[in-house]
């Protein structure tokens, strides 16, 4: 009779135990979601084409993203969309732009 009490026992302690743990993951898991849900609302992005002096025809999209909360990030975002048109007409012309054959990478 007490094995089978001590055993009934230690069930029921073990569900509890089960219950409380899926309780704190679900917390959790709400936590996570609900700073996600903030921080994709403080997001803005925008996309823009870029094109290679040497490849008028080819366009190209970037997406930039910068934080609404920041009052910089935007002027941030401007200027490394300024960088990323510059690495980009490097890696595809060579240069920065036509008059710049003499900052060439290679």
């Amino acid at each position: 009779m007490k094995k089978i009490f001590l055993v009934a026992l230690l069930a029921t302690a073990s569900i509890a135990s089960a219950n409380d743990l899926k309780m704190e993951k679900n917390s959790e898991v709400k936590k996570e979601t609900k700073q996600q849900t903030e921080k994709a609302k403080s997001e803005r992005c925008y996309t823009y084409g870029m094109v290679a002096w040497c490849k008028p025809n080819d366009i190209i999209a970037d997406t930039i993203c910068y934080e609404t909360s920041d009052p910089q990030g935007y002027d941030r975002s401007l200027a490394c969309r300024g960088e990323n048109t510059d690495l980009y007409n490097i890696f595809m012309c060579g240069t920065r732009d036509y008059a710049g054959f003499t900052n060439t990478i290679y």
